[in-house]
C-alpha cells in the first residue's frame, strides 16, 4: 500500500465515540486555515456508512455551512432517519467548535433485480470511418472569416453562412485559405 493510499484511509477511519457519533481528523487540510471539503464529506459519508449494512449509497447532498478548522477535530452526528426493505436514508451533521460546518443527506439501497429499460447499442461505423469534421464545415461553408496567429499557433474560423445566398455569395478562395488553417 502507498503512503498516500494508508495517509486517505487513517483519514477515513473514525474514531467511535458513542451510538451515531463520530470523531475524524481534522488534519490534511486545503490551507493551514481551512479542512478540505471533500475530506469532510468522504469522512461524513464514512460515519453514515457505520450505521448501513449490505447497502451501496446511490445518492448524496451535501452543503457546506462554514468553513473546517483543520487543526480541530471533526464530531460527526448521524441520524438514522429510515431503514426500509430496500432503501436506508441517513442525516449526517458535522460539528466543530458546537457549530455545523456541514449537513449531508444520504440514501442507500440494497442489490436488487429490477427491469432493463435501455434498448441495445445499435451497430454503427467506427469514429474511424467518418469524414473529417473540418472536411464538413469547408463543404458548407460559404461565407468565412478567420485568422491565423503563428506567434501563439492559433488558428480562429467563424462560419458565418452554412448555405450560398444573393448575400453572401460562395467564395472559393476563402474555403482554401480556411481549409489551410484548419489543417495546419
Amino acid at each position: 500500500m502507498t503512503d498516500t493510499a494508508k495517509v486517505l484511509l487513517d483519514l477515513l477511519d473514525l474514531e467511535t465515540l458513542d451510538t451515531n457519533l463520530y470523531r475524524g481528523s481534522g488534519s490534511g487540510g486545503e490551507t493551514p486555515t481551512r479542512i478540505y471539503g471533500g475530506q469532510v464529506i468522504a469522512q461524513a459519508l464514512a460515519a453514515a456508512y457505520a450505521s448501513v449494512s449490505g447497502r451501496l449509497c446511490h445518492s448524496l447532498h451535501a452543503y457546506f455551512i462554514r468553513p473546517g478548522d483543520p487543526s480541530r477535530p471533526v464530531i460527526y452526528e448521524v441520524d438514522p432517519s429510515r431503514d426500509g426493505r430496500s432503501f436506508t436514508t441517513r442525516r449526517v451533521v458535522a460539528m466543530q467548535n458546537g457549530k455545523q460546518i456541514l449537513n449531508l443527506a444520504a440514501s442507500f439501497h440494497a442489490q436488487e433485480d429490477g427491469w432493463q429499460h435501455q434498448h441495445p447499442m445499435p451497430e454503427v461505423a467506427g469514429p474511424e470511418s467518418l469524414e473529417p469534421r473540418h472536411e464538413i464545415l469547408l463543404r458548407n461553408a460559404f461565407s468565412t472569416f478567420f485568422w491565423i496567429d503563428r506567434k501563439l499557433d492559433l488558428s480562429v474560423v467563424f462560419l458565418t453562412q452554412l448555405a450560398p445566398s444573393s448575400s453572401y455569395p460562395s467564395r472559393p478562395e476563402l474555403k482554401a485559405l480556411v481549409h489551410g488553417a484548419l489543417t495546419a
